[in-house]
């Protein structure tokens, strides 16, 4: 029920406190920075070592790329699964 408060009677309620801070918008910074980075090394690691194989006359075994993909999903993954249930402000929550 919404409570209606006459102007200039100073009678209306303060203002919620903020439910996140600085911590959270760092750690939402810091894991976009880490999901960019792991996914741009995994890729040069992975041409790198099939350009060697092509290099040597081998190709690469067929579940190298498979492997190469969920490492790099759950590389990526657990520290914004953790930044979404462990943020307490919905815009942190949104972004993890």
């Amino acid at each position: 029920m919404a409570y209606w408060y006459p102007p200039g009677t100073g009678l209306a309620p303060a203002p919620a406190a903020p439910t996140g801070g600085v911590g959270a918008v760092i750690a939402a910074a810091v894991t976009a920075v880490w999901a960019v980075t792991v996914t741009v090394a995994l890729q040069v690691v992975g041409w790198l070592v099939d350009q060697v194989l092509i290099t040597t006359g081998s190709a690469a075994p067929g579940w190298a790329y498979p492997v190469g993909a969920v490492a790099n999903a759950a590389l990526v993954a657990v520290p914004a699964v953790l930044l979404a249930t462990l943020a307490r402000a919905p815009g942190v929550r949104a972004a993890g």
